[in-house]
């Protein structure tokens, strides 16, 4: 009987050993399972997108998102399209701008021609109003105030006042056609006139040699029947002339060494020009026999010539020259340069 019991009471001391819960042991429970969640890929990173569940009044908030979607689509399209006309309201309006600004400047701007007169007169009263030296012995000054004379002879009827001129003055004037050269050094009936630098011993054979030939080739010229030989001849003395001075430049000083070079390229230009057609002119048709200044701008006006520049030694010639023509030309009825320049040159706002 004992027996018995006590096996009943170890029974159900085990049993309320199993039936009571024990922390140490795992406990049965309900398994939620968490929410999907897409991971897409971006450059090897991951980035959580979460997957929203909706309801049925998610739906309608869904389809209202769309409609006002669509209606801001058609109202930026809308504000698009209006910035775009104004942007071409814009562009027009600058298209006229500049087309206004052109005709402006076309009407203001001096025309070429105003521009050409505006040089001229500036030329002028530049040559007339003591000019530089070199630019009156290169011919220019003297050509400016020639032109601007032979304009105020021809269209208004010029008559300056009487200004004398000396025969050996007009004489030794070096002339040209605009197209050829002048015969320079070379004159008929006269020898060449060496500077002193070339007149040493060490150029005694060429300058003999340049003398000779130099009287026959004008003399040959001047009756129109010029030696193809002798000009050849005339040429190769000159260049051996110019071989000797180069290699006596360290002898000479920068002084004498210029003037002699100057001569030497003055005396080949002179002999290209004897070798053109038509060359006699410059010994029977281009002679001068002016008396004075009015009378000399009638012959060079009717023969088409101009100045030609100075030949070496008849710089102070060329001064007393262009100080009679500015005499004479100082009653020209003529416009300042002041005047000149406020009609061409005055842009005043529209």
């Amino acid at each position: 009987m004992s027996r018995a019991y006590s096996v009943c009471i170890g029974a159900i001391a085990v049993v309320a050993v199993l039936v009571q819960p024990s922390t140490g042991q795992a406990q049965f429970r309900r398994v939620v399972n968490p929410r999907p969640v897409i991971r897409p890929v971006v450059n090897t990173r991951f980035f959580p997108v979460p997957v929203y569940h909706f309801n049925s009044g998610s739906y309608l908030q869904g389809a209202a998102s769309v409609i006002d979607a669509q209606g801001r689509y058609l109202k930026n399209t809308q504000e698009a399209f209006l910035l775009r006309e104004q942007v071409r309201a814009a562009q027009m309006d600058n298209r006229r701008r500049v087309f206004e600004q052109h005709q402006f400047e076309r009407a203001n701007t001096p025309t070429l021609e105003e521009q050409r007169e505006f040089r001229r007169q500036q030329e002028f009263w530049r040559s007339w109003n003591d000019p530089p030296l070199t630019e009156i012995w290169s011919g220019r000054a003297l050509n400016n105030l020639l032109s601007a004379v032979q304009r105020a002879r021809g269209e208004h009827g010029y008559q300056g006042d009487f200004v004398p001129l000396d025969p050996d003055l007009v004489r030794h004037i070096n002339v040209s056609s605009g197209r050829s050269g002048s015969i320079g050094v070379f004159r008929q009936g006269e020898d060449l006139r060496w500077p002193l630098a070339l007149r040493r011993d060490t150029f005694e054979k060429e300058r003999t040699e340049i003398d000779k030939l130099a009287r026959k080739v004008v003399d040959q010229v001047a009756s129109g029947k010029p030696d193809v030989q002798a000009l050849d001849s005339l040429t190769q003395a000159n260049t051996q002339l110019r071989q000797r001075l180069r290699e006596n430049a360290r002898v000479l000083s920068s002084t004498d060494y210029i003037q002699a070079l100057r001569f030497v390229n003055q005396l080949i230009d002179s002999t290209r020009s004897l070798q053109r057609p038509g060359a006699a002119s410059f010994f029977s048709d281009w002679t001068l026999t002016a008396r004075d200044v009015g009378e000399l701008v009638d012959q060079m006006t009717k023969k088409g010539l101009q100045f030609a520049p100075v030949t070496l030694g008849d710089e102070a010639r060329y001064t007393t020259l262009h100080r009679a023509l500015g005499n004479y030309a100082s009653g020209l009825p003529m416009e300042s340069l002041r005047e000149l320049r406020a009609q061409f040159y005055s842009i005043d706002s529209p």
